[in-house]
């Protein structure tokens, strides 16, 4: 009979036993612990040849977001797939090596039809709901990441391990399709159940963010600094949160401070670290805050990726950093999407950055020459779903429309695009403040618009 893990999933016989370290590793993915890593190394020693861990290496490869990691996820699908034929699989272990081999193909599509399957069979697997939420999130479904964890939920109880973590994901996927009080409500119930679970502190923190109360929402993430003190790469992306609080309080000496502190930490190569760091000083500067060399730093990193091509969301962050830091970098990287696209490709990944990537980078980049047509003004002002990410990165780009539209010399649909802010957000602090400096024909920085 093949063993059952903590959630009630099977695995292949291998060893006697489960090896003791994957309990331990699948919490600690659900926390987005730094010390995950660690855990996943132990579990590996335990057992070489243990599926699970194999796919899980090869899909934290693919979270990267770089097409160059593509190899390493594949290569540890060669692992998964050369253990299989040695000691058999169960159908949640096939079903997980199916997901790496699709997703490193880039059909994310699959693979999510993969894990839809997976939960459907077993709705207490926090593995697979974890992953599935991830994937999901990447590829802008937040309302099929929503339906997934609400079907599971009558499954669900305290008894089991990482119930928090659980109930953090639907908090989150709740305030991402809209339903902001029950997003809360359970995001505050998340957190109880597990105090680690950062997640569900960020998703709480999302409702204020979405809601306009900004002093509330600082002081939630302030109050709750032990849940993400562990965190690896997501712990800078929760004191960016806490930075946009900061923000729109006018606090803008202390938001500078949480950026050097916490957001510009040491880089560790992945791209969600360039969301929080130009997403932020694009937001400070925009308020007319002085942020000196911080461009230039961050345009030495993105120069290294200009040929990542993995994620449109990631693409369009280090664009901006590069126009912001580097006129020959933003050029380069450029030039290298486009030359991406014009090769060809049929993937998932690929259809987003040819239809939604390349032409926001384009207007990017021609609104930062001041350059920008109208055609290119709709496009920075329309959906961004398709990139991944959430509604909070995904702001960035509705407030640049309308940073570049007043730039571009277009103040009439600057206030058009402001006008349309406030009746979504009637307390949006940033919107207010420049409806009203468009009234009066200046702009931030007290130059003439």
């Amino acid at each position: 009979m093949a063993p059952l893990d903590d959630w009630g999933a099977a695995y292949s016989p291998g060893p006697a036993h489960l090896p003791a370290s994957w309990t331990d590793t699948v919490l600690a993915l659900c926390g987005h612990r730094a010390d995950a890593g660690d855990h996943l190394q132990r579990c590996l020693g335990e057992d070489p040849g243990f599926l699970p861990a194999l796919c899980v290496k090869g899909l934290a490869a693919l979270f990267r977001g770089q097409n160059a990691r593509r190899v390493d996820a594949l290569a540890a699908a060669q692992e998964a797939r050369a253990s299989e034929a040695e000691r058999g699989s169960t159908f949640r272990e096939r079903a997980l090596i199916d997901v790496l081999e699709h997703w490193a193909h880039d059909e994310t599509t699959q693979a999510a039809e993969v894990l839809h399957r997976l939960v459907e069979a077993t709705p207490t697997d926090l593995l697979a709901l974890k992953l599935q939420h991830g994937l999901l999130f990447i590829a802008g479904r937040p309302h099929a990441m929503r339906a997934s964890l609400e079907s599971a939920l009558p499954r669900w109880s305290a008894a089991l391990p990482g119930y928090g973590y659980f109930l953090g994901c639907l908090s989150f996927a709740l305030g991402e399709t809209g339903a902001f009080d029950a997003s809360e409500a359970i995001g505050r119930r998340a957190v109880e159940a597990e105090p680690s679970d950062a997640w569900g502190v960020h998703a709480v923190a999302h409702v204020m963010e979405s809601t306009d109360r900004i002093a509330e929402g600082a002081t939630w993430l302030q109050t709750h600094r032990d849940s993400y003190a562990a965190c690896s790469v997501f712990r800078g992306h929760v004191y960016w949160h806490e930075a946009l609080f900061l923000c729109e309080l006018g606090r803008y000496d202390q938001a500078l401070a949480v950026y050097d502190a916490e957001v510009a930490r040491p880089w560790c190569g992945d791209y969600r670290d360039m969301s929080n760091a130009s997403s932020l000083l694009w937001r400070l500067e925009a308020d007319g805050v002085e942020v000196g060399e911080r461009w230039a730093a961050l345009a030495d990193i993105a120069m290294q990726h200009c040929s990542d091509h993995g994620s449109a969301f990631a693409d369009a962050h280090y664009l901006l950093a590069l126009a912001r830091g580097s006129e020959s970098g933003a050029r380069a990287l450029l030039g290298s999407l486009v030359a991406y696209v014009e090769r060809g490709g049929s993937g998932d990944q690929f259809a987003v950055v040819r239809d939604h990537g390349l032409p926001l980078c384009r207007a990017i980049y021609t609104s930062e020459r001041r350059q920008c047509s109208a055609e290119e003004l709709d496009r920075l002002a329309a959906s961004t779903l398709p990139l991944g990410g959430s509604t909070a990165q995904r702001d960035l780009f509705s407030l640049y429309a309308i940073d570049a539209a007043r730039r571009c010399g277009d103040g009439e649909r600057a206030r058009k695009l402001l006008e349309a802010r406030l009746r979504a957000r009637p307390k949006n602090r940033w919107a207010l403040a420049r409806l009203e400096l468009e009234r009066d024909g200046t702009n931030p920085e007290g130059r003439s618009a």
